[in-house]
């Protein structure tokens, strides 16, 4: 009998590191955690997360793969470091494997669009058989005297990501170290088990649909390789809207095609994907599905000290990507309201008050005239007609007036341009008065910018482009009336000095 149950047991040590794409547990929704394949891409996503994955294989078949995860990962206070701790278990029929590793990352930056990460996963990893679960014919079999066998031995994980713009590559070595696991019976039988290195490479490109509502796609390409294993790869596509959840489906070769769904709701994230077997054993198989739990912590400490540093460098970011780099330093010294020109200001309002009151008398005088004959009526009316025109002139120069002086004394600058130079969201912007913050030619920087005005209560920050020289300028706010834009200025200019208004006609 005995001779039936060794074979039975490497039968199944064959089958499952076969079938479940080597030695390695298989998901289809590693897309969503994808450090938990590469070591490199720990704490790549700039916030603190945890997740729990839970994949139940071939339900309906006895003893079918079961594997479950918790992992937790983000970004540390230094620079470019990323930490995360992953606990996992994974059983099929009388094998069982439960491991846990500590990850660590550091990206080294190239320059503003290259970046090449480093990372290394170590732990330990304890292999089980339960003979106890062994189907035999011949209970009086002294085989069944063994109980349970396991062994712990060390592990280690290694990988390499190489960022370029969008595009994204990656590379690792799981079970780096390739440990052995010796097992022995009471009657004396051995038998080992070996963590043989795999080979895992991913590319990636991550597409923006509608930058606006943070939706994206990316496709994701995974090959996996190693020695005496069919090479085995995945065809990804997935689509990200950031506020509500994704949609992806998965392509694994030789196995199934998947269909993963998931939902977000405030920081909460809850995923689902169905294998569709496609192999030529799937009408035994059953179905497979995945579920998915995940909870952001928050933002990681480098996030924040990126924006810190956003604020400190703030100047720096202006001078070197943004008003001056086409000259609109020239601009600003045109418009900005010297100490002369307030003075200019206060005499022509001084002009305009003195002109009112005039035009006041003047019509009055009209008003009270003693006209009788039909063309006297007449000539009374259009002189009354002329004066009431003049009148809304100077009244309208008058608050023009006023609006200038009161912006050149407390030093902002402004600037007039028509409606049609600026966009936004690629519709022409409306007329009124805008408060702009500031303005660069590197979108990317304009967003980080507005995120940060968000950040400090700003809520309505948006960014408008001028057409003609393609500078993305950040308003944080706009009306129809001057009192309003006034009234917000001074407010704005204590966190953000160099404010200016730009009004559209």
């Amino acid at each position: 009998m005995k001779n039936l149950i060794i074979p039975f047991v490497l039968f199944a040590v064959i089958v499952f590191t076969k079938v479940q794409a080597q030695q390695m547990p298989f998901s289809s929704q590693y897309y969503s955690n994808q450090f938990i394949t590469n070591p490199a891409l720990t704490g790549n996503k700039g916030s603190t997360n945890a997740f729990l994955t839970h994949r139940t294989q071939w339900v309906g078949i006895a003893g079918s793969p079961q594997t479950s995860y918790f992992t937790i990962d983000g970004a540390m206070k230094k620079d470019g470091i990323g930490m995360g701790l992953v606990l996992y278990s994974d059983v099929t029929d009388i094998l069982s494997r439960t491991g846990g590793n500590v990850n660590y990352s550091y990206k080294l930056k190239i320059n503003e669009s290259n970046s090449l990460t480093f990372g290394l996963a170590l732990g330990i990893v304890n292999n089980k058989v339960d003979f106890t679960k062994s189907v035999v014919l011949d209970k009086t079999d002294p085989f069944l005297n063994t109980q349970q066998v396991s062994r712990t031995v060390a592990n280690a994980d290694f990988g390499l990501v190489y960022n370029w713009n969008k595009l994204e590559v990656g590379f690792a070595m799981p079970q780096l170290i390739g440990n052995s696991f010796n097992f022995s019976n009471n009657l004396g039988t051995t038998g080992s088990y070996n963590l043989v290195r795999h080979y895992y490479g991913s590319l990636k490109y991550l597409f923006d649909v509608n930058v606006p509502k943070g939706i994206t796609a990316y496709p994701l390409v995974m090959v996996r390789s190693v020695a005496g294993s069919p090479f085995q790869y995945d065809l990804n596509g997935i689509i990200d809207w950031k506020k509500y959840g994704w949609f992806g489906i998965t392509y694994h070769s030789n196995y199934a095609v998947a269909f993963s769904v998931g939902a977000r709701y405030k920081k909460i994230s809850i995923g689902y994907a169905y294998d569709l077997g496609i192999s030529k054993i799937k009408r035994y198989t059953g179905t497979t599905s995945e579920f998915l739990l995940s909870y952001n912590l928050g933002e990681s400490a480098s996030n924040s000290d990126d924006l810190e540093k956003l604020k400190l460098k703030v100047s720096d970011l202006t001078a070197k990507d943004s008003i001056n780099e086409i000259k609109m330093n020239d601009l600003i010294k045109k418009d900005t309201l010297n100490d002369s020109l307030i003075k200019h200001l206060k005499i022509m309002t001084d002009s305009n008050t003195v002109e009112i009151e005039r035009l006041k008398e003047r019509l009055n005088k009209v008003d009270g005239g003693g006209a009788k004959t039909a063309d006297e009526l007449k000539k009374q009316a259009e002189a009354k007609a002329k004066l009431e025109a003049d009148l809304a002139k100077a009244k309208e120069k008058e608050d023009s007036t006023n609006m200038a002086l009161k912006m050149a004394e407390i030093s902002i600058p402004m600037k007039t341009a028509h409606s049609d130079e600026f966009s936004s969201q690629g519709v022409d912007a409306k007329a009124g008065y805008y408060v702009i913050i500031g303005a660069f030619t590197n979108e990317a920087n304009a967003k980080v910018f507005t995120k940060d005005a968000k950040r400090k209560g700003y809520k309505s920050a948006e960014i408008i482009q001028n057409k003609k020289n393609q500078i993305f300028e950040i308003v944080v706010f706009k009306t129809q009336k001057r009192e309003p834009a006034i009234e917000k200025l001074e407010g704005i200019k204590s966190d953000y000095p160099d404010v200016w208004v730009l009004t559209l006609e």
